[in-house]
């Protein structure tokens, strides 16, 4: 009469029982899992904030391509994004070409997922957009 297995041997543990290998390989990759997908959360936070100052800065020099008045840009570009309160928002003409007006946006991004943050304070996003002066806006 055969005997059968146990189901230790069934897997290639003949001479100790392998209980418990799992539970120790999941609790040695689980933190290595977990900081992994928080960094990604992390970066996902940080290209959020940097489409979100690429749009300021494209409605900035939009605004002031149509009125070329000082802060009519900041207003703007604070406007038509949720900009963090210490943005800058700067507007210039491009040199070489009076036409041309450039508005540049720069944010900082404080680190929001915990162990991150103890690596990274903070990164800086910036954008920056030039448009062509409208005709009707020279004038003003």
């Amino acid at each position: 009469m055969t005997r059968r297995p146990r189901p230790a041997e069934r897997h290639g543990c003949r001479h100790r029982p392998c209980r418990g290998q799992a539970t120790a390989e999941f609790a040695l990759v689980l933190p290595m899992f977990l900081i992994l997908v928080l960094g990604l959360v992390q970066i996902a936070v940080v290209v959020r904030a940097q489409l979100v100052v690429e749009q300021a800065a494209r409605a900035g020099a939009r605004a002031a391509a149509v009125d070329p008045r000082v802060g009519v840009a900041d207003d703007a570009a604070r406007r038509s994004a949720p900009v963090a309160d210490g943005a800058t928002v700067t507007m210039h003409t491009v040199a070489g070409s009076p036409r041309l007006v450039e508005v540049s946006v720069a944010s900082r991004v404080a680190m929001t997922v915990p162990i991150i943050s103890g690596l990274v304070r903070a990164v800086t996003v910036t954008a920056s957009s030039s448009m062509a002066v409208e005709e009707s806006a020279e004038g003003s």
